[in-house]
């Protein structure tokens, strides 16, 4: 099987003129109904009919599933969609149409496909399958429509036995959710079939004990054909991978057949090329770099700033108060560092607030404010009228210096505290946003608009205050943001004569499947440790339809903990290149981020520097 795909895809890449026995974009249009429709005005690409017979080879040899894993921008859903409907669309069963390509015999009228995606994505399948399979009917099982979608389906099969949607579109939230009406949707898409079953951003079945996961593969036994979609198959270690192998082919593996890494001994080259074995057959990745040499250029950029003033102080300061505890703990500490393995997260993540931003933690106010801001907090029952004295101190000795700026603007505090509230200009003593002000001036200057990451709904917070402060027109998305606005403001964005200067978004809710092609700078404020989540960030307008170079500005923190994590993302990079590209690549790294938390913390509290 292996070597006939090979083959197969082989002709697909050279195929001229559909001449040869595999499907042309002319047959895929003939399947969509975009030729009728007159709505179908782009064509697939040459290495995307590749992607599309493959699948297709795949489902005729009866392979259940498959993972199509090419780089991110590179138009998974539109092969996917060009699949689903040319497999599902028989004008002769089984008949072999002029180019010699035989279409899949179907006996009866198709299930539906089930196609299963983040809730930012909702708007843009239904866009998606409006633009590429204009004939397909389709229901948005998610929100208030669930209602109708699942009424519509019900009173149509009740009277002609089948289902009136070809495609039905839900969101992952669905399967992780456990009040009694999630309980009840799940249970009644459970009891359909499904011809399809589709996963966008797919990598989030990587953990197979998770909810998700084990509910989605219940619902996945009702699907005839499995596909999942991800740019980032591979985003820290092999067990991750091994799940989503499991999910498309049950028992093809045995548990933890893969190992976790590729620690690099006498054994790693075998181990390297037996993953590569296993997956060859039903994965297919490729790089923008080797097929769409179309594809606008993007440059990286590190950028390492310096600390100063405050900022400095308070690192200065956050390390100097975790030696003395580890000094005071370490004949006491099973670790060695003398620091409790309970604390070393929270250390380590107050550092990273500090390396952001002051801001993200308390030094402006003072004890004596904290009881002034509580006791008057109190008194408004701004956190409601049963809330005790004692709970709201609890609460807001607990908040940042910017958590308490936004509580004393509270609307139900009356400005009973308004002279408590920041002054913006101490938004601007971090030395990230001191270079993020001087890059949207020159990016201005030059006519590009970025987009703004940041992991941390608070540092976005920051941002728009800023921002607000410094007079820039800009959109925000992040996972607080309904669901029917998210394309919405995509297309605000996008459009020729926008008015916006820049877009700030969660790293999670904003990197996953949007198109952002109106910009061409992404500026990621702060890194993950995991490096595939900033690169999904970096290809929202590093994709199709880009027509300019694309930055990519990463502001590190010079001497903080924030160079630590983006070495260690730059290795696990390397674990990704070496299973999933070929030649010889650098050895990657498959530490833990709790493990990895304790280095970096165990080598500041040696330096003594």
């Amino acid at each position: 099987m292996s070597k006939r795909l090979r083959n197969t895809l082989k002709e697909a890449a050279h195929a001229e003129n559909g001449r040869l026995p595999v499907f042309s974009v002319d047959n895929v249009v003939e399947a969509t109904g975009g030729m009728d429709s007159g709505t179908f005005s782009v064509n697939l690409k040459p290495y995307q009919m590749v992607g599309v017979n493959f699948l297709m080879l795949l489902q005729q040899n009866a392979i259940p599933g498959a993972i199509l894993a090419d780089e991110m921008g590179l138009g998974k859903t539109a092969q996917a969609i060009a699949f689903i409907a040319t497999s599902r669309y028989h004008p002769d069963t089984g008949a072999l149409a002029e180019n010699g390509v035989r279409w899949p015999r179907v006996v009866s009228k198709p299930n539906p496909v089930l196609v299963v995606s983040p809730a930012s994505l909702l708007e843009n399948w239904k866009r998606e399958l409006g633009m590429w399979a204009p004939n397909m009917r389709v229901g948005v099982f998610h929100g208030e429509s669930r209602a109708d979608v699942r009424q519509t389906e019900e009173y149509h099969r009740e009277r002609t036995g089948e289902c009136c949607y070809d495609v039905i579109i839900v969101c992952y939230s669905l399967f992780e959710r456990d009040s009694i009406e999630s309980q009840d949707n799940r249970s009644w898409l459970q009891r359909m079939e499904f011809s399809h079953l589709i996963l966008d951003e797919a990598h989030l079945l990587k953990n197979r004990d998770a909810q998700r996961t084990i509910r989605l593969t219940r619902t996945a036994r009702k699907a005839h054909y499995r596909l999942l979609l991800t740019g980032t198959p591979l985003q820290n270690n092999l067990r991750e991978l091994e799940a989503l192998i499991e999910f498309v082919l049950p028992g093809l593996l045995k548990h933890g057949e893969l190992g976790e890494g590729l620690e690099e001994d006498d054994q790693s080259e075998r181990r390297v090329k037996k993953v590569r074995r296993i997956l060859e057959p039903f994965v297919l990745r490729r790089l923008k770099e080797t097929v769409a040499k179309q594809l606008a250029p993007k440059v990286q950029v590190k950028d390492v700033i310096a600390m100063s003033g405050r900022q400095a102080e308070a690192y200065k300061l956050a390390v100097d108060r975790i030696r003395r505890e580890a000094l005071e703990g370490k004949a006491r500490s099973a670790n060695g560092i003398g620091l409790a393995q309970s604390r070393l997260k929270a250390i380590f993540v107050h550092l990273r607030k500090v390396a952001n931003h002051p801001l993200l933690v308390r030094n402006e106010y003072t004890d004596e404010d904290l009881i002034e801001i509580a006791d008057i907090c109190h008194k408004k029952r701004v956190f409601g009228p049963d809330a005790r004295l004692e709970r709201v101190k609890e609460h807001v000795s607990g908040l940042s210096d910017f958590g308490l700026h936004q509580l004393c603007g509270d609307y139900m505090l009356d400005g009973a505290l308004k002279d408590k509230m920041l002054d913006p200009e101490i938004g601007l003593q971090s030395a990230k946003v001191q270079r993020l002000q001087e890059l949207l001036v020159e990016l201005k200057a030059k006519g590009s608009r970025p987009l703004i990451f940041s992991q941390w709904k608070i540092m976005l917070d920051i941002l728009e205050w800023v921002l607000h402060h410094m007079g820039w027109k800009y959109a925000r998305l992040d996972g607080d943001t309904a669901v029917d606005n998210r394309q919405e403001l995509v297309d605000r964005f996008n459009a020729k004569d926008s008015y916006l200067d820049t877009f700030i978004l969660s790293t999670r809710a904003g990197g996953q499947g949007l198109n952002l092609t109106g910009a061409d700078t992404v500026i990621l404020h702060d890194c993950d440790f995991n490096p595939q989540i900033d690169r999904q960030a970096e290809d929202r307008c590093h994709r199709l339809g880009q027509t300019k170079t694309v930055t990519v500005y990463r502001l590190v923190t010079e001497g903080s903990v924030d160079e630590k994590i983006v070495a260690i993302a730059e290795q696990k990079l390397n674990l990704g290149s070496t299973i999933l590209a070929e030649g010889d690549q650098a050895k990657p790294d498959a530490k833990d981020e709790t493990r990895a938390m304790q280095a970096i913390i165990e080598e500041l509290v040696a330096s003594g520097d």
